[in-house]
């Protein structure tokens, strides 16, 4: 058997392989018109170096022909399929794969899928109390990369025994539309949208907000649906169309409002009102202190992003600070966001690597900055939990009277999560340096590693899911414990540069004693302290000749690079 078709049958062997077995971290995917979003929580494994992106088609016959779709490995727990083959119509299943260090998938998540070129409509869910008058509802769009509508219908039902629609507010989204509607029928709403001068959406948004009062009748617990129709054709149906005239397939999401004083928009621990306090709450459930109850993610998922996040408590923060906030983040929708062309912000977020002795304390720097301002950020880091304790997050006084940040440890995962926002609704424009406290517990290493990253600008949007963050230079950190005998000990990672991940089988050469791997692929090579040549040899690369020194007592952190012949 060639060593191509060994590699073909061991790919198919572990495909086939993790249909048996509990998918360890779940995927949603979002259609979208131009191309297919996937979003995935990280699992909890401190090894994970990135994550390949698998795509098969669809078929009656129910085979599953999985291939790998990214040329990269990818960083994120976010991707754009952009595949100029996508098919329209099609539906594809998608599956994402974990890889560790020595470059090997350990753990896939569940199958998601979707029928590319469709487009997403959706209502949230919502309580309103009827003493305090007129409220708003968002009609929303996920995934809008791409679209341009060349006219587009939607009708909206709901019980008129119970609601009033009052009005209805045109979004910055709908700018270069021409938008008319009808609010006067009792129990339905018409919008038309017609194309103006047009242009290709980016991201997701908000269509319209539909403003409505409840009816004197209505009392406490009354519920009505706020429901797209699609299928009685006494009314307008609901439909859209793209600049080509072409139908476009549509998924709808009813949503609902509910007369109650609690829970309304924002109000997350239901006293009635959105105040700081909720501000608080919301970032407290966004690092998983606090788990959210279903009303409380309704309240509280200002973004639409089906989560609870430090956006939401930032949107929150904005929606009670203005008299002009329409009370969800989609309302906010930027012209940059609607550019046809990539953004050019860029972004670092980086955890230092440290070293102390075993029993000992170490900190541990984790930096923020880019070339954009930012209101909001979430991030995620894992850790070795066998050497390393974690045991506070923090900021420098300096930056506490503009920002605000909550963390929370999750010792029996090894993970550390972080939320910040700006303080009175401002932005964050300089680099912001955390803090990570740590307990060593015993010589060895821990790869600090990011697991998640959303950074988020002022109008509520996270800035990756508008490429400003596709070029983001995220860099894990790398500790080691000094060795009790007072030598020096190299940690160095094998790379290869084709591929970007380590060689756990390269040979790495020194005068003088034993390497040592671990189960991440790195080396430990004891030393006393001196300069020393190296010398890194694996078959299919240059052999690479390099220099270290060590020093007794110290930890001597190294990368060695080989090229691909």
């Amino acid at each position: 058997m060639s060593a191509k078709k060994l590699l073909t049958t061991l790919f198919l062997i572990a495909l086939l392989s993790v249909s048996s077995h509990a998918f360890a971290f779940s995927l949603a995917v979002e259609p979208g018109v131009a191309d297919m979003e996937l979003k995935w929580s990280a699992p909890a494994a401190y090894k994970i170096y990135g994550f390949n992106i698998y795509r098969a088609e669809k078929t009656q016959d129910g085979l599953k022909n999985y291939k790998k779709i990214n040329a990269d490995l990818v960083q994120e727990t976010f991707y754009l399929d952009k595949d100029a083959s996508l098919v329209p119509d099609q539906e594809y299943l998608y599956q994402v794969g974990a890889v560790d260090f020595t470059g090997a998938e350990f753990e896939y998540s569940s199958t998601g899928e979707g029928a590319f070129r469709a487009l997403s409509l959706w209502i949230p869910k919502i309580s309103a109390d009827p003493s305090e008058g007129v409220f708003k509802v968002p009609v929303n769009a996920r995934n809008l990369d791409g679209l341009q509508m060349s006219n587009a219908n939607i009708t909206i039902v709901y019980d008129s025994g119970m609601l009033e629609c009052v009005d209805v507010e045109k979004t910055s989204l709908m700018k270069n539309y021409s938008f008319t509607s009808n609010n006067k029928t009792p129990g339905v709403f018409i919008a038309a949208i017609s194309t103006g001068q047009g242009e290709k959406l980016v991201g997701e948004g908000t269509f319209f907000y539909l403003s409505f009062r409840f009816r004197e009748s209505a009392k406490a617990g009354d519920t009505s649906r706020l429901a797209f129709n699609a299928s009685d054709a006494s009314l307008k149906l609901t439909f859209a169309w793209d600049e080509n005239f072409k139908s476009i397939p549509l998924t709808l999401v009813n949503g609902e409002v509910t007369a109650s004083t609690a829970y309304k928009r924002g109000d997350v621990d239901g006293d009635g009102e959105a105040s700081k306090k909720d501000v608080a709450m919301v970032l407290k459930m966004a690092v998983g202190q606090i788990k959210p109850d279903e009303k409380q993610k309704n309240a509280g998922d200002l973004d639409g992003d089906g989560e609870i996040g430090a956006n939401d408590a930032y949107l929150i923060d904005a929606m009670i600070s203005s008299t002009t906030a329409s009370g969800a983040a989609l309302s906010l929708q930027p012209d940059f966001s609607r550019a046809t062309t990539e953004t050019k912000d860029t972004w670092n977020i980086s955890v230092g690597s440290g070293s102390g002795k075993s029993g000992g304390l170490i900190d541990v720097p984790v930096e923020i900055k880019g070339s954009a301002n930012y209101a909001s950020a979430t991030i995620g880091i894992q850790y070795d939990k066998s050497v390393l304790k974690a045991m506070a997050a923090s900021i420098p006084s300096s930056a506490q009277k503009t920002v605000e940040m909550v963390h929370f440890i999750d010792g029996s995962k090894g993970t550390i999560k972080i939320s910040l926002i700006a303080k009175d609704v401002a932005a964050i424009s300089e680099a912001v340096a955390l803090h990570l406290k740590f307990k060593v517990l015993k010589n060895g290493l821990s790869v600090l590693n990011i697991t998640s990253a959303n950074v988020y600008g002022k109008d509520g949007f996270d800035l990756k899911r508008f490429d400003a963050l596709q070029s983001a230079d995220n860099s894990n950190g790398y500790f080691a414990t000094r060795n009790a005998s007072g030598t020096g000990i190299l940690v160095g990672m094998v790379v290869s540069q084709a591929t970007g991940f380590s060689l756990p089988l390269a040979e790495v050469s020194v005068p003088i004693k034993t390497v040592k791997t671990n189960g991440i692929g790195a080396y430990f090579m004891e030393l006393p302290a001196g300069k020393y040549p190296v010398t890194i040899r694996k078959s299919g690369y240059s052999t690479g000749k390099d220099a270290l020194r060590g020093e007794g007592g110290k930890v001597t952190l190294k990368h060695f690079l080989l090229r691909k012949k």
